[in-house]
């Protein structure tokens, strides 16, 4: 439950300024590391483009960038981030060859698959060599937490392209 305790770990991007406590989630592979590039490149901020560490505080839920061993080899004050509010959960694909990069809605139960799997990225393995009780609970807190973060976030989807303006194409609804 959002009781303030419960922490995961969510696969995706933490955007900075100019759109603080956005998130982009989704498979391996889809292009987040490469959003985050060109976020950056468009003058954008953001310290994580894999692991970010969710939880709640007094019922909202809160974003903290966990950075790869390679960033924070090389910028260790990186971990030192504050967390801050979750502001937007986009679901990252890639835009088909003939649509331009934009932001559309997603089907709310698609949007809360979608985050099942984000959520589980990189503790599926862990879980499976869980007791049945933790495997249970463990499993059940990341399914809780795709339900209550799909109630609260209207679910969108970004297809993204490789010469599409991010920076433009954040500030649609």
């Amino acid at each position: 439950a959002a009781d303030g305790r419960r922490i995961v770990l969510l696969h995706g991007a933490l955007l900075g300024e100019p759109f603080p406590g956005t998130v982009l989630f989704g498979v391996s592979g889809v292009g987040k590391s490469t959003t985050m590039t060109r976020y950056r490149a468009g003058g954008g901020g953001g310290s994580a483009d894999d692991l970010i560490l969710l939880g709640w505080e007094k019922d909202v839920p809160v974003v903290r960038p966990l950075p790869s061993w390679k960033t924070f080899r090389n910028d260790p004050e990186l971990y030192t981030v504050p967390t801050a509010p979750l502001s937007r959960l986009l679901c990252l694909d890639r835009a088909a060859r003939n649509e331009a990069e934009h932001i559309r809605p997603l089907d709310r139960q698609m949007f809360q698959l979608r985050l099942v799997d984000a959520l589980l990225e990189h503790v599926v393995y862990t879980i499976r060599v869980l007791p049945d009780p933790e495997r249970a609970r463990a499993s059940g807190a990341v399914i809780e937490t795709a339900q209550c973060l799909s109630r609260r976030f209207e679910p969108c989807l970004l297809a993204a392209r490789l010469d599409g303006d991010i920076m433009k194409t954040l500030t649609l609804p």
